[in-house]
C-alpha cells in the first residue's frame, strides 16, 4: 500500500509562526512535524510516499529529497493554486493503485496503521475514516454511525446545536481508488466538504474506525504547544527532568524548573526562571531577569531583559523586547518584533504586571 501526505495548506491559524515556514516543517522539538508522518508510515512497511504540496513547496522538497535518507521513495505533486485536501489527492491519481492510506502533514500520532488497514479490508470499506472520541466536537469534523460502524451523518464543524456526538473526524483515511470518481477535476475539493457528504448521498461503503492512540493535530497555536508536552515524557523519559543541550550557555542562578527543553548553544543570562512546561529552540537568547513559563520558543529568538512569557509561542528568529509581557499569545506590553525590524517601546512595568498577576494567581487559587 501506498500513502499520500496532505501538506500544501498555508496554515492560517498559526500564523505567524507559518510566515515563512510551511505548517507541516514547524519543528516539533529536534524534527519538523511531517517526519514523524513519515517514520510512522516507514514503521508500518509503508514505502511508497506521495506528498502533496503548495505553500512554499521547496522548504519539503529540499530537507526530504527523494527520501533515500529514511529509507522509503517520495513522490511531490505541486499545486498551482490550493485544489483542497481530495483535489490535491486527485492530482495523484496516477500514483494510487488499488488502495492508499491518506494522512495529514500537520498530524501527531502513534496510530497503529496495521490495524486500520486490516479494518479497512475486513469491511470491504470504499472509504474508512480514523475517528476519535473527544469533548468538543464544534472545531472538528462530526462522525455519526451505526452499530456495525458505517457512517451515516457527517457535519464539518457542527454548530454547537448540531453537535449530537462526540466522534471526530482525525484526516486519517484509507480509501479504494473508486473514491477518486467522486472527486471532479477542476476546482477545490475538500474530503469533508464535498466526498464524504457525497458518497454518504450515493450511499456508498464508508466505515470508521475509532482509535484510542494519541492524535493531535497542530493546526492551531495551543495544539502546537500541547504537542510538544505530550511528547516530552516518550522522547527524553520523565516529565521531572530537563532536556538541556551540552552547548546551551546557562548562568549559575538561572531557575530551570522541569520539565525543559533547550536546545543548542542557548544562551541565558543571569536573573531568569524557566519553565515548567517550557521549550527553547537553538541558538536562541534569553537575557537576563527573563520569566518563561509554558512556552514555545522556535530557534533563533531573542528574548530581551525584564520579559514574561506565559502560554506563547514565539516564531523563529523573533525580537521580543525588554519589559515586554506576552499572555495566551497576546501582547499585554512591550513590542514584538522579526529581526531587522524597527523595535517599539514597552507600555508599562515589568514589575507593576508581575505583582497584578501574581495577585490575579492568589485570588484564583483562593477561589478554586
Amino acid at each position: 500500500m501506498k500513502a499520500i501526505i496532505l501538506a500544501g495548506g498555508r496554515g492560517t491559524r498559526l500564523q505567524p509562526l507559518t510566515n515563512d515556514v510551511p505548517k507541516p516543517m514547524l519543528p516539533l522539538y529536534e524534527y519538523p512535524v511531517i517526519e514523524y508522518i513519515v517514520e510512522l508510515l516507514k514503521k508500518y512497511g509503508i514505502n511508497e510516499i506521495g506528498i502533496t504540496l503548495q505553500y512554499l513547496p521547496e522548504q519539503i522538497m529540499n530537507y526530504f529529497g527523494d527520501g533515500k535518507k529514511w529509507d522509503v521513495s517520495i513522490t511531490y505533486f505541486i499545486e498551482d493554486m490550493p485544489l483542497g485536501t481530495a483535489g490535491g489527492v486527485k492530482k495523484a491519481d496516477w500514483f494510487i493503485e488499488e488502495e492508499c492510506i491518506i494522512i495529514s502533514g500537520d498530524a501527531v500520532t502513534d496510530l497503529n496503521l496495521a490495524n486500520v488497514i486490516a479494518f479497512h479490508r475486513q469491511h470491504q470499506s470504499e472509504m474508512t475514516i480514523v475517528t476519535k472520541l473527544v469533548p468538543d466536537v464544534t472545531h472538528y469534523g462530526l462522525v455519526s454511525a451505526n452499530d456495525k460502524n458505517e457512517v451515516t451523518r457527517f457535519i464539518e464543524k457542527p454548530k454547537q446545536y448540531e453537535a449530537t456526538g462526540n466522534l471526530i473526524n482525525t484526516g486519517i483515511y484509507v480509501i479504494h481508488k473508486s473514491v477518486l470518481n467522486s472527486i471532479r477535476c477542476e476546482g477545490a475539493v475538500d474530503f469533508s466538504f464535498d466526498v464524504i457528504p457525497a458518497l454518504l448521498k450515493e450511499k456508498r461503503k464508508v466505515y470508521h474506525y475509532t482509535t484510542a492512540s494519541y492524535w493531535i493535530d497542530i493546526g492551531q497555536l495551543h495544539h502546537y504547544r500541547q504537542a510538544h508536552y505530550d511528547l516530552y515524557e516518550k522522547l527524553f523519559g520523565s516529565n521531572s527532568l530537563n532536556h538541556i543541550s551540552e552547548t546551551a550557555v546557562i548562568a549559575e542562578d538561572v531557575k530551570v524548573i522541569p520539565p525543559v527543553y533547550i536546545g543548542e548553544k542557548v544562551q541565558i543570562r543571569s536573573g531568569c526562571t524557566i519553565g515548567p512546561w517550557t521549550v527553547i529552540g537553538k541558538n536562541s537568547h534569553i537575557d537576563s531577569n527573563a520569566t518563561i513559563r509554558k512556552s514555545v520558543l522556535m530557534n533563533d529568538v531573542i528574548v530581551k531583559k525584564n520579559c514574561f512569557l506565559y502560554d506563547v509561542a514565539l516564531e523563529h528568529g523573533m525580537i521580543l523586547e525588554r519589559e515586554s509581557v506576552l499572555l495566551n499569545d497576546k501582547a499585554e506590553s512591550g513590542a514584538v518584533a522579526r529581526v531587522f525590524d524597527v523595535k517599539a517601546k514597552p507600555l508599562f512595568s515589568i514589575a507593576k504586571f508581575m505583582n497584578q498577576f501574581s495577585l490575579r494567581a492568589q485570588k484564583q487559587k483562593k477561589e478554586f
